[in-house]
C-alpha cells in the first residue's frame, strides 16, 4: 500500500497498513538523519507498477505524485 496516497478509502484496514507503512519508514529515516548527520534524506519509493521519489528533512517529507514506470518507462 501507499503510504502518501491520500485518497480516502473506506476501509479501516488499508488505512491502517498505509499508516504502518509510513511509520516504519520514518523510523529508518529519523534513524539516518541522525546517525549520519544528515538535513535530508532522499529516497525512492516503489510500489507495485510505480515510484515516487521523497525527499525526507527534520520539517516532514515531500513526495511526487505516483508515476506508472510501465506504462510510461
Amino acid at each position: 500500500n501507499d503510504p502518501f496516497d491520500d485518497k480516502p478509502s473506506d476501509r479501516g484496514h488499508i488505512r491502517k497498513s498505509r499508516r504502518k507503512v509510513y511509520e516504519d519508514m520514518t523510523v529508518h529515516v529519523i534513524d539516518i538523519l541522525l546517525r549520519r548527520n544528515r538535513t535530508a534524506l532522499h529516497t525512492v519509493f516503489i510500489n507495485g507498477e510505480s515510484f515516487r521519489a521523497v525527499r525526507w528533512d527534520r520539517s516532514g517529507v515531500v513526495a511526487t505524485e505516483a508515476i506508472n514506470y510501465v506504462r510510461r518507462p
